[in-house]
């Protein structure tokens, strides 16, 4: 799950789905990603933990991608 605070116009978000795959550094580990799908904070909010949704909602986050892990 990645917020979207500036929306599905920014370059890496044009990239990710135009390519349909990615990659993204966490906790420094490199994961790769797939199939990304734009999805609004009701879907998102199933897949976030309930203080993370309560501060996504206080700082307007309204937009996530959410992407499927690749091995």
């Amino acid at each position: 799950m990645i917020p979207l605070p500036f929306g599905n116009a920014t370059q890496w978000a044009k990239n990710l789905f135009g390519a349909g795959r990615g990659s993204i550094r966490y906790a420094g580990r490199e994961y790769q990603i797939g199939e990304p799908r734009v999805v609004e904070l009701d879907v998102a909010g199933a897949h976030l933990h309930a203080v993370l949704r309560f501060i996504a909602a206080r700082l307007g986050l309204r937009q996530y991608v959410l992407v499927r892990g690749i091995p």
